[in-house]
């Protein structure tokens, strides 16, 4: 990974769905209107606005549409992307907060755009996973998450132990290799359950921090949910939590 220059001063991923997707892709993303950190720091042009590929570094193919800094509206669009995976959640990067930038979008028109979303920074609620190597011998995920049949969760995947870290961070960040996309999934006996989750809410917040969806299920089953991930080193991570689902008994 690396960070597209100094002088850019944030950035903010963006997750696009090309689940059962293509090989080469258009996408459209819609910067939210509460992205405070965003909204604050753009220039009122909006020409310090840059898209990169999952590496941090590589300019995309970009438009900027729509912007319009005192409403707030804003609408991204990348041309002919070459999609790491035809099935996955992949990542670009957005970056913002330059004062000598130039304009650096192009016209085009999209086609068939695929979904891109931009979730601002929060901190993970309620079930977090602590990626990191297993131990010889461990059969099953140490991590064990516990819901009802009812219950939808976020789960989140911290990958922050297994992605390589500068000694120096560089423009305040810490990486040196970055996600390049994400499948998500949930088995059984090593049956995909698609009913209980929702790949495309699959979200990054950074840095390293993965949002994931799980729903249904069975009482009084297990089941494991696993991600798989390929960083921009080449890397393929998968890690894995068990799901517990029980509808627990008051008496």
């Amino acid at each position: 990974m690396s960070w597209l220059d100094s002088a850019w001063t944030y950035r903010q991923a963006i997750v696009v769905d090309n689940t059962s997707g293509s090989a080469t892709i258009d996408v459209t993303a819609t910067i939210p209107s509460d992205f405070d950190p965003f909204w604050d720091n753009v220039l009122a042009s909006g020409f310090d606005i840059r898209i990169t590929l999952a590496d941090g570094k590589t300019l995309a193919t970009y438009d900027v549409d729509s912007f319009n800094k005192v409403n707030r509206t804003c609408t991204l669009e990348v041309d002919n992307l070459a999609a790491a995976s035809t099935d996955a959640m992949l990542v670009l990067w957005l970056y913002w907060g330059n004062a000598l930038a130039g304009d650096g979008a192009t016209t085009f028109t999209p086609s068939g755009a695929k979904t891109g979303y931009i979730v601002p920074d929060c901190m993970p609620a309620g079930y977090v996973v602590a990626a990191g190597a297993a131990r010889p011998g461990d059969l099953r995920p140490s991590s064990r998450i516990q819901k009802t049949v009812e219950e939808e969760l976020h789960v989140w995947f911290d990958l922050r132990p297994l992605l390589a870290r500068r000694n120096t961070p560089f423009a305040g960040s810490p990486l040196c290799e970055e996600i390049e996309f994400l499948q998500l999934d949930v088995k059984a006996g090593g049956v995909s359950q698609a009913p209980m989750f929702d790949e495309d809410e699959t979200r990054v917040i950074t840095p390293g921090l993965v949002r994931t969806s799980v729903k249904a299920g069975n009482d009084t089953s297990d089941y494991t949910i696993t991600l798989t991930v390929k960083t921009t080193e080449g890397k393929i991570l998968n890690p894995r939590a068990l799901l517990l689902v029980r509808d627990l008994d008051e008496a």
